[in-house]
């Protein structure tokens, strides 16, 4: 499934710490509100940027899609494939977050000219997606190799969903530990300007 992202720009009530714009995620008729997990971000990061990376941030994962998959079986949805695309929307959420972290990345390696890290780590800052490459055959392994699943294609996109958002917390606590110790130059900029 092929999931369409429509950017549009958040109105004044924006939530102070998220990047911005905040996309639009929709898919084959199923919109993905992901308003509880930005609040849930926006909590966390008021302690600082390890708030990214702590226990806590765990219950910020899912949050999003579980609110999707109640609103379908609500509205009578059965299927597994139906609560699937909510869990692959979050995961898209999680990927846009991770996009917008490696865009900080790149520019604090930029505005450092640390010596050969450029070159090595221009092909992911140019294709953040490979940051998950690995995650539809993990996630397979897990669920079908060594655990006894009853739902597999749900539970592999939630496994999906799950190793994307954790990536994603982790990259931007990179960006934004970064933003608050090592802001110079251009990346000082790109933190004023994108990290509200």
């Amino acid at each position: 499934m092929r999931v369409a992202l429509i950017l549009f720009l958040l109105p004044c009530a924006a939530f102070a710490e998220a990047f911005a714009p905040l996309p639009e995620f929709a898919q084959d008729g199923t919109t993905l509100d992901v308003v509880s997990v930005e609040q849930c971000i926006d909590d966390l990061l008021n302690t600082g940027p390890a708030g990214l990376v702590s226990d806590a941030a765990q219950a910020c994962i899912g949050a999003a899609a579980a609110e999707c998959r109640s609103a379908l079986h609500n509205d009578g949805a059965t299927t597994d494939d139906r609560f699937v695309a909510c869990a692959d929307l979050e995961r898209s959420y999680w990927e846009w977050r991770i996009d917008q972290s490696f865009i900080g990345l790149a520019a604090w390696t930029k505005a450092h000219k640390t010596p050969g890290t450029w070159d090595m780590f221009l092909p992911l800052y140019e294709n953040p997606t490979m940051a998950t490459a690995h995650l539809t055959l993990e996630c397979d392994v897990r669920v079908n190799r060594i655990g006894q699943s009853e739902r597999p294609v749900l539970d592999e996109a939630m496994c999906r969903m799950k190793e994307t958002a954790l990536i994603s917390m982790e990259a931007e606590f990179a960006l934004r530990d970064a933003c608050a110790r090592d802001a110079i130059g251009d990346f000082a900029v790109y933190c004023a300007e994108n990290l509200r």
